[in-house]
């Protein structure tokens, strides 16, 4: 369970997420990877063809797993040279399954989804595993959904035996502590690599076998290390180890250049321990003179002295000294304005010491710096201040930004300085949230290779609302004549930086459906706080909101609270004093005409008992009467009218009356 644990964990760690998906060989076959797309609704189809064959073979058909587990047991048909660095952990396996579940891409399992043996437990890659002949091997991939329709996604030709990794490991430190040997190798492939083998031999036997200590992978200063503890060692012995990377593939990377002998003394205090270790800047020499007192030189052999252009970057030895010695004089290469540091290690002939504390040092030039930068220009998107400016000098190597709240109050140099050597230079700025306007003005100035500061450059200026814009409030709307009248409290008053009003209008109709959203309908000048809709139609529910708007589009305010208001349907009048009686072979009915100079027409409708109502007759505005000439004696008839407008709704229909002829 370690092995795979502490896999994930680096994966983890790294932050790497960049992994490409593509299939390579590893020892005994050949990895394809698919696709990201979990198959649970279709196959992948994975047809091979060597360059010995004519046609295609289909050598295997992937589905997801239907449970955890068919999860478990792809996992524990690995292939023997990645099973003998897996072991199935079922805490593992279920949180895989789990998250397996809530996802249809493998892009949402986080480091899982770049490993390869997770990515067959899922169905989205294969291992062609058996191998024998040495070729190059093309797949084809296909979607095959459950009807047989085949959707060709890929094809990727992989020559085996080939090995694709070649990551590297290079020795970063060590120290004894009580009861083993601990060594930090920095990955240098931090996206391929999965662990590491580790060998060892007695100093200068040449006899190296491997040990199995405890691996973990951490960050050490900014950068990715593997940590192997050896616990099997002897005391008082000195030891020399190797590593070799691997991936998770099996495929191994390229051991370690250097040998590393390690003494495993007893206490840390059997090598000198350092006292003192200064490192100052002679600009008159054009150097660094370091010196250093150690506790004891007891069995020192040599001072090794290492430096480096970063923090966190690679060491150059560059001397090595006398045991006795206590200072040296740095001037190799060395550059002004550069901050260059150092360390000291100390030998006695079985190994090294502990690296003593790392101590920079800037050496100074004399230069003079006259000119300002060029070509300053300022732009502001949203809280985001853009500074652009073009280098004068070549021995430019940092500038300086100042800021002030203001035209003309005095610049403050802001925290962060820009360190670079481009010919045009980029600088952003956040600035603060407030709840009024603001003017800020901004000036560059650069700095040498002697650190001398040049004038600073004209000021620039932005004027920005503060990003924290009211919101209206006491949004109202009211219908009348036709017409929504939408006010709002007018919050302008508030913030000078307010330029505008964005008014956006929801619509839901009849069934409580929304069928417009948030459309924005007008822009209002900040100097009114009201609005009239008249683009509004009868039986629709509309609902209003207010936004307030800065001196540019991207400086919005948050969106006020709804207001809502309901146009009613309008429909038609009834006619009055609706009846019907039966004369000499007809049915009289009548009616009185309602006052309403909307009425287009008069619909008559007439149906037996137990039938649907048909329309009778289609009559003008002004009749009141209508004579049922088509009715058969002897048949009860029933009657209702109704009232159609110009626009063409129906009024309400009447209430039904009914007549018989004898």
């Amino acid at each position: 369970m370690k092995k795979i644990v502490f896999i994930l964990a680096f994966a983890v760690t790294t932050g790497v997420f960049a992994q490409p998906f593509k299939g390579k060989a590893y020892k005994t076959g050949n990895y394809i990877f698919c696709g990201k797309e979990l198959p649970r609704q279709f196959a992948y189809l994975i047809e091979k063809k060597s360059l010995t064959d004519t046609s295609w073979q289909v050598v295997a058909k992937l589905n997801a797993p239907k449970n955890e587990a068919e999860c478990k047991a792809a996992m524990l048909n690995l292939p023997i040279i990645i099973a003998e660095n897996t072991t199935v952990d079922d805490a593992m396996v279920h949180k895989l399954w789990l998250r397996a579940q809530l996802t249809t891409v493998i892009d949402s399992l986080y480091a899982m989804a770049f490993d390869p043996r997770y990515q067959s437990a899922l169905g989205c890659a294969w291992f062609d595993e058996g191998l024998t002949q040495n070729s190059n091997y093309t797949y084809r991939i296909s979607k095959l959904t459950k009807n047989g329709e085949k959707t060709r996604i890929d094809e990727v030709t992989i020559a085996f035996p080939s090995n694709s990794y070649s990551g590297t490991l290079r020795a970063a430190r060590f120290k004894i502590d009580e009861g083993f040997i601990s060594i930090s190798y920095e990955i240098v492939d931090t996206v391929n690599t999965s662990s590491m083998k580790v060998f060892r031999s007695r100093y200068k036997e040449n006899k190296f076998t491997e040990v199995y200590p405890k691996i973990y992978f951490t960050r050490e200063n900014n950068r990715i290390v593997g940590v192997v503890n050896d616990y099997s060692g002897l005391k008082d012995v000195t030891y020399s180890y190797l590593a070799v990377p691997f991936d998770v593939l099996g495929n191994m990377g390229k051991q370690t250049k250097d040998t590393l002998s390690v003494y495993n003394f007893t206490k840390a205090s059997d090598l000198g321990i350092i006292e003192r270790f200064d490192v100052n800047p002679i600009p008159e020499k054009k150097g660094n003179s370091l010196t250093w007192k150690i506790k004891s030189t007891l069995n020192l052999t040599s001072v090794d002295v290492y430096r480096s252009s970063s923090y966190d970057g690679r060491y150059k030895k560059i001397a090595s000294m006398p045991p006795h010695a206590t200072e040296y004089f740095d001037s190799q290469d060395l550059q002004p304005a550069i901050a260059y540091y150092y360390y000291l290690l100390f030998n006695n002939g079985y190994g090294n010491s502990l690296p003593s504390a790392r101590i920079p040092a800037i050496l100074k030039g004399s230069k003079l710096n006259f000119l300002p930068p060029q070509n300053f220009e300022i732009n502001r998107n949203g809280r985001i201040v853009t500074l652009r400016f073009a280098r004068l000098e070549k021995d430019t190597r940092s500038y300086y930004v100042y800021r002030a709240n203001g035209y003309v109050a005095p610049l403050v140099q802001l925290p962060r300085m820009l360190l670079s050597s481009d010919s045009v230079l980029i600088y952003y700025d956040t600035l603060p949230l407030t709840a009024q306007p603001n003017v800020y003005s901004y000036a560059v100035a650069s700095v040498n290779s002697s650190y001398n500061v040049s004038p600073t450059t004209e000021r620039l200026s932005v004027s920005y609302s503060g990003g924290m814009l009211p919101v209206p409030s006491k949004v109202n709307a009211m219908m009348f004549n036709h017409i929504v009248f939408l006010t709002w409290d007018n919050v302008a008053k508030q913030n000078a930086a307010i330029s505008s009003y964005s008014v956006y209008r929801s619509e839901v109709d009849a069934n409580d459906k929304e069928i417009v959203s948030n459309k924005l309908i007008a822009t209002i000048p900040y100097s009114e706080n009201s609005y009239t809709d008249s683009t509004i139609a009868e039986g629709i529910h509309y609902v209003y909101r207010v936004q307030c708007v800065g001196t540019d589009a991207s400086d919005v305010g948050s969106i006020s609270m709804p207001t809502g208001v309901t146009i009613p349907e309008q429909l038609p009048l009834q006619p009055g004093s609706v009846s019907a009686y039966a004369a000499v072979n007809k049915i009289v009915i009548s009616w009185d005409i309602p006052s309403d100079n909307t009425i287009n027409k008069i619909l008559i409708y007439r149906s037996l008992a137990g039938s649907e109502a048909e329309l009778l007759k289609e009559l003008l505005p002004s009749t009141s009467q209508y004579e049922d000439v088509l009715a058969t004696p002897g048949k009860t008839y029933y009657y209702y009218i109704v009232t159609v407008n110009k626009v063409g709704k129906q009024s309400k229909p009447t209430d039904a009356v009914s007549g018989k002829i004898r």
